[in-house]
């Protein structure tokens, strides 16, 4: 099925968000069709999240009609992306220093 764009205030797959509903940042990872009592509702959005409001690492999966949400800026999207490569980088160094080197030549 095709999205529409317009229906979808611009969003796409991909796009970092936050919404007037759900609180904190958001990646869309998938746009779906919305339906209640048969009738068809618009737009969902299908969210994972990255970070609190405050910023702090909080991942889970949500889902959000596309009327509460609205993209990020440039630069906070940007912000938010360095934070995460900054968290695997971290998480790699520690997964590295924690890993067991007895067995090792």
């Amino acid at each position: 099925m095709d999205i529409d764009v317009n229906e979808t205030k611009g969003l796409k797959i991909g796009d970092w968000i936050e919404s007037s509903y759900l609180k904190g940042y958001f990646k869309v990872y998938g746009i779906k069709r919305g339906y209640r009592d048969g009738k068809d509702t618009g737009n969902i959005l299908l969210l994972k999240k990255a970070f609190t409001g405050a910023m702090k690492f909080s991942f889970s999966a949500e889902k959000c009609h596309v009327t509460w949400c609205e993209k990020l800026s440039k630069s906070k999207a940007g912000e938010i992306e360095k934070l995460l490569k900054q968290r695997i980088r971290e998480d790699n160094v520690t997964a590295h220093k924690n890993s067991d080197t007895r067995f090792s030549a």
